[in-house]
């Protein structure tokens, strides 16, 4: 995967928006990886280097993210390199469109959630 940010200067405006999504959306490191374009690594480090963790591992993410690198999925299909491009674009596409669902469905949760509190007081 190509991250457009790669290696660019993060600016104010970004680390506010990355402080929002990491400690009032409760976003974890890939989503928030995905929305600004940069490598989950460089999220992870720069939450710590923030101070927004005190170690990166500790990263809301990180364990999951361990788990998919080191997984080995076998299988008895048989491999057309032509395809595996394909293949790996169309299982990118859908974790992100699964991953903004979630997203959006935290965040009518959280308004169904806010709301019902204010109806009681």
């Amino acid at each position: 995967m190509t991250y457009t940010r790669a290696n660019k200067k993060w600016t104010v405006n970004e680390l506010l928006t990355l402080q929002r999504e990491y400690e009032l959306l409760e976003l974890d490191i890939s989503e928030i990886a995905q929305l600004h374009n940069r490598s989950p690594n460089a999220i992870m480090y720069k939450l710590e280097s923030e101070g927004f963790v005190d170690d990166y591992r500790n990263a809301r993410g990180y364990n999951i993210m361990n788990q998919v690198n080191y997984l080995n999925v076998d299988t008895d299909l048989p491999c057309n390199n032509n395809n595996d491009d394909d293949n790996n674009t169309r299982i990118t596409n859908l974790e992100n469109s699964i991953s903004g669902i979630e997203k959006t469905l935290k965040v009518i949760t959280n308004a169904i959630f806010n709301k019902q509190k204010l109806d009681f007081f």
